[in-house]
């Protein structure tokens, strides 16, 4: 069984996919219900062997890294971007806190200095986990804020 990771057109959730050479496997979006379909052909199945790694490095250490890998037979560099997973209880947080995020602040950010943008972001987030009571530990508070600054 092989397995892809589709990105919804719609809302760009990441949709596991499994299915063997050959089929042609109907996927869905558990967020937006938007429906597609993923072809298991062998020229868009690729495996380990297919790729030469070139280069892996950070991002923004420790949440993403970039993998640089070369496809063997035509040379053709991709670049695979490797992100935090978030379930689907933390995705619907971050969603809310987003949401009240953009409903409540009441300063463009622009205004203010440069340096002080994130830890500005930072405080607005724990102010809404904080007076919503989300239930949110130290790995889900910084994933969270990876993902909105």
């Amino acid at each position: 069984m092989l397995k892809k990771i589709a990105i919804c057109p719609k809302c760009h959730t990441k949709i596991t996919c499994t299915g063997e050479i050959g089929q042609k496997v109907e996927c869905n979006c558990p967020e937006c219900g938007k429906k597609g379909f993923i072809n298991f052909t062998k020229e868009n199945t690729y495996t380990k062997e297919d790729f030469k790694e070139i280069d892996f490095y950070p991002l923004n250490e420790p949440y993403a890294y970039v993998r640089i890998l070369r496809d063997i037979t035509s040379f053709d560099n991709f670049y695979k971007i490797i992100e935090p997973i978030l379930t689907q209880h933390e995705q619907e947080i971050l969603q809310f806190i987003q949401d009240t995020l953009l409903k409540s602040i009441e300063i463009r950010l622009d205004e203010l200095e440069k340096e002080k943008v994130d830890d500005f972001i930072t405080e607005q987030i724990e102010k809404i986990i904080k007076d919503y009571s989300i239930e949110s530990d130290d790995v889900l508070l910084k994933k969270i804020i990876y993902f909105i600054t």
